[in-house]
């Protein structure tokens, strides 16, 4: 499921935009994780991915 939605998105980004997702997404797990000792489920992370990806493309097109 995750291995899916991931090569989905690298094929639809190009690899400097697939980094800084990957980094957002693993910041935001590791600080919910760190500071509440939250552990996330596969639809979570693929939804975290998702606002992620919105994220970098809205930031991308304001430029």
């Amino acid at each position: 499921m995750i291995i899916e939605f991931l090569k989905d998105l690298r094929s639809r980004i190009t690899e400097e935009e697939y980094k800084i997702i990957l980094n957002i997404v693993r910041e935001d797990i590791q600080f919910n994780f760190i500071n509440f000792n939250k552990e996330i489920t596969q639809e979570e992370f693929i939804e975290i991915c998702k606002i992620s990806y919105n994220i970098v493309i809205n930031f991308k097109l304001g430029e």
